[in-house]
């Protein structure tokens, strides 16, 4: 959750600037590649903390660029309401 709260505006101004497909496509190989350096790191609490930050970071704006290409495509009266 640090990850998110931390991070959060430096991912949206990166999307802004770089585009949210290639900043989704970014994350979601982080997201893939993380797990794989999280386990070389076990042993290691003080390098695993920021690894899992990261990751959690990552993991989470694949969803929030997905839901923000979403918008962009489609008129707010065709996307679900509460």
């Amino acid at each position: 959750m640090a990850g998110n709260v931390i991070l959060q505006v430096p991912i949206g101004l990166l999307a802004d600037r770089y585009g949210r497909r290639t900043l989704l496509g970014i994350c979601a190989a982080a997201s893939c590649v993380g797990p794989l350096a999280a386990a070389d790191q076990l042993a290691l609490a003080a390098a695993l903390w920021p690894l899992l930050i990261r990751l959690g970071r990552h993991s989470v704006r694949v969803l929030q660029q997905g839901i923000a290409l979403l918008g962009e495509e489609f008129a707010v009266e065709d996307l679900p309401a509460q």
